[in-house]
């Protein structure tokens, strides 16, 4: 899972990450949810890349969402 608020001001860069990601033997999805403003389109397309989902943080409780993320195991 990855809590965001979207603001990347520090660290890799997407690229940079996806391109790390794509070298680890057993790479686990990436879960971002989304909070405050995050780039929702950057977040998905992490998912994406990952074999994950992202989840909007914004639109649902944490409750809601940690719900739906163990159910769609």
């Amino acid at each position: 899972m990855l809590l965001t608020d979207g603001e990347n001001n520090h660290g890799q860069t997407l690229d940079s990450f996806l391109a790390l990601h794509r070298t680890l033997p057993s790479a686990p999805p990436v879960l971002p949810i989304l909070f405050g403003e995050a780039d929702a389109a950057e977040m998905t397309r992490l998912a994406n890349r990952t074999g994950g989902h992202t989840f909007d943080g914004r639109a649902a409780s944490l409750t809601d969402v940690f719900a739906r993320i163990r159910s769609s195991r």
